[in-house]
This record gives structure tokens, C-alpha cells and sequence, in this order.
């Protein structure tokens, strides 16, 4: 690796990021739930221009700050208007991007004067982008990417600051500040709270390059937001949503969450299998003893700052998704790379260092052979209701070359070859990236996506509101915003009084009351269940699969 220029190295990076994050990025339909949700929020912005306070299916939608949304609805402007699978991920695959460029600029910060420390950043850069966690957010349309690109920056700034260089408390600021507009209080709460346990770690003294300026600048895109949100919600009197955008979806979601609980040690068991297959390196990175504790520079340990307060503030909440600790991801990444670039330097490794190796290697042998199974047909998947064939063909050749990847890094580690090994990791993630994204979400997508039958629907109501004077009205149990995104009908929300009742939406017979002549999408068998209890006569005019299996129903009312 020592025998590349730098711009060679620069070159071979970005085309492994090309492949990574962006190669068939809009192959296949964007997944329930969240991405067609924050899909369908964007599109009201460019339909209706609700650039302030953010609408979902003509209703304003307060769960989120609204600057990654702006980031779809921009790039959908860009590419004709249209919100689609590739302009939705768009902004997650560039904000990964830019992670790496910021990590990888940081890292090399670290002591340039030693010319070995040039595998540091690069071992930085190959870890992040192939652990299972980060390289799978940077291919969804979800905002914790978005979020993570500015706690990053805030954070690497926020190192400058606090150890007396030279820094811009604006540019600090700002990054917090989107990091608000992004996803609320923790854009601010990540960095600033990581750099006070960095203080805590390093002694009184850090405390007095505490960028306090920087705090102030924060507010500034936040106020300008907040201004024209007050005015947007005093002229169309919807105070009720501002309340909980600015309340309940911050503080209340915090500490008494109405989803996603976990228990305590969620997020200390999920960066285990998110960190994949770097986790033994990870867990080797580790400070466990005080001489290991002592030999960290002032980057590990401002590393293990943000890892572990991010670990800490999240625990605090009961709800946990692995999402949230994605800013953690960058400063493992880094340690972790800390930690090979040592070994790489040993003459032998210890039974522990070789043991990690082995462990990565032999993870790579079971999911290569894994692939082979379900090449050889020994196996069934439990995927009966994909009624296409099975890929089996690259599936095969993923896993031959998984287990020829496999061999290859364990014969690298028994030789104590840590470059080799990094490589082979990198390659065989770089295979698990390709059949994953390339072959297998594109073969489930026409039996996965809401697009099928949303399109056939269409084409039925569009066919029948020719023939009337009326506008159709489409009412949904259970509803999703895929079938918004795709439909041309706004939908009327109806409660599900078999699964989950919501006594503040209308059921089934209030909403065929209020619209005799209505529309309505349900599972079939929570129209069966409605039957039971309902003398009901009622014309199907749509029955299709969609997902795992379910089938729905288009149906109106018989007259």
C-alpha cells in the first residue's frame, strides 16, 4: 500500500466509493417504512411548497426538522421534479461520502510528521465504508446519514477547538446548527457533550478551549427556520403542530418514547454486529488496561469520548434504534484503524490479535459458504411468497469468491500480513455489497414494493373517475406513504379496528358513511375479520400481493 502516490490512493478511494454507496443506488423500489414516508414528504415540498413546515399527505408533518427533506426535494428538482428512488438516497450516499473525506482529512491530521501514519487514515477510510452498518445507511433514505455528516464535522472542528488550534466558531456552529435542522437537539447535544467528557478525560485545563461561541452560532440557521415556522403556523392557526414538533417529538420522545423500546444494553450489543466485520479489531482497539489507557494520543481519546458518551446518552432513552448511534461509526472507525496500523507494525501477534483475524476470516467462510448452500439447493429460504427464481447463479459466484476471499485473509493473518488482511476485508465486503444491493433487493423489489398494486390502482379509479363528475376519495387501513408516494390519490386515513385501533381515525363503516361512494385499500384478512361483524355487500375491485405474502383489496361499496 506504501508503493501508491497519494493521488493513486485518492483515485482507488473514490471508485470505491462509487461502487459502494452509488452503483444501482436507485436499482430497486425505496423500502417500507421510512423511505417512502420521507419520499412522499419531499414530494408535498415541491407540489404544494410546504418548504417550512414540512406536510405528509396533505397533512403537516411534525415529526422531523425539515432539512432532509429540502435535500430530496432539491435533487428531484434537479432531475425534472420527479421524487424517486434515486434522488431519495441521493443525499444519504453524498453525506457517507463526505464522512469519509472528513475522516479521512482528520485522520491524517494526526501526526504528519511520521511518515507510517499515511495507512493510518487510509485503514480509517476502508474500515468505515465496509462495515455492514454504514455502507447499508448510506444506500437508504433515512436522515441519521444526514444527521452524522454534521455531527462529524462539529466534532472534528470541535477537536480543533479543544485543543487550542486554530478553529471557526462559525463554521462549529453552523454545523450544529444543521445538525438541528436535520433531526432536532441531538445535532447540538453529540458534539457538545462529547467535548465536555473530552474535557473530563483531559483535565481542567481543556476546559478553557470549551468553544462556547460556537454554541451561540448554532442558533443562527435554527432561528431563521423558527421565524418562518411561527409565521407559516400563525397564518393557518395549526399551533397544535408546532407544540409537537418543538415538544413532543424532542423532549417527550426522549424520556417516555411511545416506540422502539429496548432494553439498557441495546446499544452495546448492536454496535457489536453493526461494526461487522471489524468488531474483533474493535473490541482489540479497546483501552481495557492502564498502560493501553496511557499509550492514547489526544485523537483516541477524544475517539473514545464521542463513542462513549453517544453510547451513554442514547442508553438513557428507552427507545433505541441502531440508527441512532451511527455518529459513532466515523470515531470507531478510527480507533479501530489506530489499533491495525500498531499491529501492522509487530514483528508477531499475540493469541488475542491473531484470534481477531481469524474470526473476520472465518466470518467471511460462512457467509461464502452460506452462498454456496443456496447454490446447491440444500437449503430452503423462507421466501415463499417471492414467487420469481431464486438468483442462484450469482449467488454462487458471490460465494466462491467469499470463500476464496476467505482463505486469502486467513493465510494472511497466520503470516501476520495485517495489509493483506485489511484488503481481503474489504474485498469480501465489497462482494456482500454488490450481491446484496445489485441482485438481491432488485429480484425481492416487485414482490416487496407498494408500486405494483398503488399503479394498478391508479389505472382502476382513474378509469372510473373519467365516468363521474365526482372526485375520488381513497381511504386506507393501516396506513403507509408508499401507496401516497406512488398513488395519485391523497388517502384518507382509516383506523384498523382488528390489529392496532386508533380511536381518533375513522373505521371502516364511518368512512364508507361519510363517502358512499369511496374507495378503500385493505388486507384481506382484516376485511374478513370486518365481514364477521358487518352486514356489509361490497365490490372487489383490485386483489393483489404485495410484501411478504398479504394480499390486498381495492374495494367500494356494492350499491
Amino acid at each position: 500500500m506504501e508503493t501508491f502516490s497519494k493521488n493513486q490512493l485518492i483515485a482507488g478511494l473514490i471508485l470505491l466509493v462509487l461502487v459502494f454507496f452509488f452503483l444501482g443506488l436507485g436499482g430497486y423500489d425505496l423500502t417500507a417504512p421510512d423511505e417512502p414516508h420521507f419520499a412522499l414528504v419531499a414530494k408535498e415540498m415541491l407540489t404544494d411548497n410546504h418548504w417550512v413546515l414540512p406536510h405528509r399527505n396533505q397533512t403537516p408533518y411534525p415529526d422531523k426538522p425539515p432539512f432532509f427533506f429540502w435535500t430530496i426535494a432539491l435533487f428531484s428538482a434537479l432531475a425534472g421534479g420527479t421524487v424517486n428512488a434515486w434522488t431519495a438516497r441521493l443525499s444519504t450516499a453524498i453525506a457517507a461520502s463526505l464522512i469519509l473525506w472528513i475522516i479521512w482529512q482528520w485522520s491524517r491530521a494526526g501526526d504528519p510528521d511520521k511518515p507510517e501514519n499515511s495507512l493510518g487514515p487510509l485503514f480509517t477510510v476502508l474500515i468505515l465504508m465496509s462495515c455492514f452498518k454504514f455502507f447499508f445507511q448510506a444506500r437508504i433514505a433515512q436522515i441519521d446519514m444526514v444527521l452524522c455528516l454534521f455531527t462529524t464535522a462539529a466534532l472534528t472542528a470541535g477537536y480543533d477547538a479543544m485543543t487550542g488550534k486554530s478553529y471557526s466558531p462559525f463554521r462549529l456552529g453552523l454545523f450544529m446548527g444543521l445538525g438541528i435542522l436535520t433531526k432536532g437537539p441531538v445535532g447540538l447535544l453529540i458534539p457538545a457533550g462529547a467535548m465536555a467528557v473530552f474535557a473530563l478525560m483531559s483535565g481542567r485545563s481543556a476546559w478553557k478551549n470549551y468553544p462556547f461561541k460556537a454554541l451561540a452560532w448554532t442558533f443562527v440557521p435554527v432561528a431563521a427556520w423558527l421565524i418562518l415556522l411561527i409565521l407559516d403556523v400563525a397564518l393557518n392557526n395549526q399551533w397544535d403542530y408546532l407544540n409537537n414538533l418543538l415538544f413532543k417529538q424532542t423532549v417527550v420522545r426522549f424520556f417516555n418514547p411511545w416506540h422502539h423500546h429496548q432494553p439498557v444494553y441495546y446499544f452495546f450489543v448492536s454496535i457489536l454486529y453493526d461494526f461487522l466485520p471489524w468488531t474483533p479489531f474493535f473490541l482489540l482497539a479497546l483501552p481495557w488496561t492502564r498502560p493501553s489507557r496511557e499509550a492514547l494520543d489526544q485523537r483516541q481519546i477524544f475517539s473514545w469520548a464521542v463513542i462513549l458518551f453517544t453510547l451513554v446518552f442514547f442508553t438513557l432513552s428507552k427507545g433505541k434504534r441502531s440508527i441512532y448511534i451511527l455518529p459513532v461509526f466515523p470515531f470507531a472507525a478510527y480507533v479501530t484503524a489506530a489499533k491495525l496500523q500498531w499491529l501492522a507494525g509487530k514483528s508477531k501477534l499475540a493469541r488475542t490479535e491473531l484470534a481477531a483475524g481469524l474470526i473476520a476470516g472465518l466470518l467471511t467462510l460462512i457467509l461464502g459458504l452460506g452462498c454456496l448452500v443456496v447454490l446447491g439447493g440444500w437449503v430452503a429460504l423462507p421466501l415463499g411468497w417471492v414467487e420469481a427464481p431464486l438468483p442462484k447463479g450469482w449467488i454462487g459466484a458471490a460465494g466462491f469468491m467469499l470463500t476464496a476471499v476467505s482463505v486469502y485473509i486467513l493465510t494472511s493473518i497466520l503470516k501476520n500480513r495485517i495489509k493483506p488482511m485489511v484488503a481481503g476485508i474489504v474485498a469480501a465486503m465489497l462482494v456482500v455489497n454488490l450481491l446484496f444491493f445489485l441482485v438481491i433487493l432488485p429480484w425481492l423489489e416487485p414482490f416487496r414494493s407498494a408500486r405494483g398494486f398503488t399503479e394498478a390502482m391508479n389505472q382502476v379509479i382513474t378509469k372510473s373517475y373519467e365516468r363521474s363528475s365526482e372526485k375520488p376519495v381513497v381511504g386506507m387501513v393501516d396506513y403507509r406513504s408508499a401507496y401516497r408516494l406512488y398513488g395519485l390519490f391523497t388517502l384518507i386515513e382509516v383506523a384498523n379496528e382488528f390489529g392496532f385501533p386508533n380511536s381518533s381515525l375513522p373505521k371502516i363503516d364511518n368512512f364508507f358513511a361519510a363517502h358512499p361512494d369511496g374507495w378503500l385499500i385493505v388486507r384481506q384478512d382484516d376485511w374478513e375479520s370486518f365481514l364477521k361483524d358487518h352486514a356489509f355487500k361490497a365490490k372487489i375491485h383490485l386483489r393483489q400481493k404485495v410484501g411478504s405474502g398479504d394480499l390486498f383489496l381495492l374495494i367500494t361499496k356494492d350499491k
